[in-house]
């Protein structure tokens, strides 16, 4: 009660009382997701980490249920706004799937935002309320599996809303010119004790190297989300200091060029940087599997393929994937996916990405699902 009441003062305020919608976005970050997935209806968002405070609900909530202010705030929320679904794409949250203990007549749908690992799996095993979604989006069969030992769910297969809008690549086999790396790392409170961060330079350093002997430009595409504490990731300023600040940990700022976590993706730059003439390389990246489920030439380097806790569904080494980071089979690696055309890439590729993150186009299937809960 007293914790929660301190995060009034920091909060937004919001006096007027919350209109009805068809969908109620369950915090702030779930909101551009589930724009492209409702865009023709109604979206209202319940701040639960409590970037916004409606006093109206607050004030009902301090009368109905001062105890339990927490889940009286949510339950007079979803009362007031009366909602079909309640849909999250934070999906690593557990709170969200205790909702249905107290909410009834809503659907609550989960949509997977990023590739889960046995840590994730470990926190549910862990909850002592029972878990509960009506609708779960996953990526695979093998995160259907484990999430269906802690959550009572109805799971579907698809990957995640922003890429599935994203057109696929329409020619593998076109010539490359330029290396993208997409760094898989988000913090750096200790980047020169950061065993992943570590594994990244060697490879980055291999790939520079790589580049430099075939004729081809190189990236470092920073993971989206890129947080440091000495960084305001918002400002255009601090861009400039990121991008020293990797120099100064590769030790070069030569031959490579730095991209920003928050480059438009809409822009004319970045559809040139990645759709033409584009290899990516990545070690630990959901997002360099968003790429591969849209049929861009991709090459991983990482020591559990596709990441930790599943490894056991792949051999260690693979058509466009390997746990060494040789720089002999950095290159013979590269080079072979490099000369594949574009009908031996799309079997590559397809047949591994459906384990991994499959593509729904324009999200048909979501929608198909979801449009009888919503009538």
């Amino acid at each position: 009660m007293i914790s929660f009441l301190k995060k009034i003062f920091k909060a937004r305020l919001v006096i007027k009382k919350p209109q009805e919608a068809e969908v109620l976005v369950y915090e702030e970050t779930s909101l551009p997701s589930a724009k492209i997935l409702f865009n023709k209806y109604r979206l209202s968002v319940i701040s639960v980490r409590y970037e916004e405070i409606n006093l109206y609900i607050l004030l009902k909530s301090l009368i109905s249920n001062p105890v339990r202010i927490k889940q009286s705030y949510i339950y007079n929320y979803v009362k007031c706004v009366k909602p079909k679904i309640i849909y999250s794409f934070v999906d690593n949250n557990p709170a969200f799937y205790k909702l249905k203990n107290f909410i009834h007549n809503v659907t609550i749908v989960s949509d997977q935002r990023a590739i889960r690992d046995p840590f994730f799996f470990n926190l549910l095993k862990k909850e002592k309320e029972k878990l509960k979604c009506d609708i779960s989006f996953v990526f695979t069969e093998n995160e259907r599996k484990e999430l269906s030992k802690y959550i009572n769910s109805s799971f579907y297969l698809s990957g995640p809303n922003y890429n599935n809008s994203l057109p696929k690549i329409n020619k593998s086999d076109q010539k490359i010119r330029k290396v993208i790396f997409i760094s898989g790392k988000i913090e750096t409170p200790n980047l020169n004790k950061d065993e992943l961060f570590l594994y990244e330079k060697k490879i980055f350093l291999q790939l520079r190297e790589y580049c430099k002997n075939n004729s081809l430009e190189l990236f470092f595409k920073e993971k989206n989300g890129f947080y440091d504490p000495k960084f305001d990731i918002n400002s255009q300023s601090k861009q400039e200091k990121r991008k020293v600040f990797f120099e100064k940990f590769f030790n070069t700022n030569q031959n490579w060029t730095f991209i920003p976590h928050n480059l438009d993706k809409n822009s004319k730059l970045y559809k040139e940087l990645f759709y033409e003439n584009s290899l990516i390389v990545f070690s630990d990246s959901t997002l360099g599997y968003e790429f591969l489920s849209r049929g861009f030439k991709c090459v991983s380097f990482t020591d559990c393929f596709p990441i930790f806790g599943c490894e056991h569904l792949f051999k260690q080494k693979g058509e466009f994937w390997t746990n060494s980071i040789d720089y002999i089979e950095l290159e013979n690696l590269i080079d072979k996916v490099i000369s594949l055309d574009q009908l031996a890439w799309e079997k590559i590729y397809k047949k591994h990405s459906k384990n991994i993150m499959p593509h729904d186009e324009d999200n048909k299937f979501k929608k198909s699902v979801l449009k009888n809960f919503l009538y």
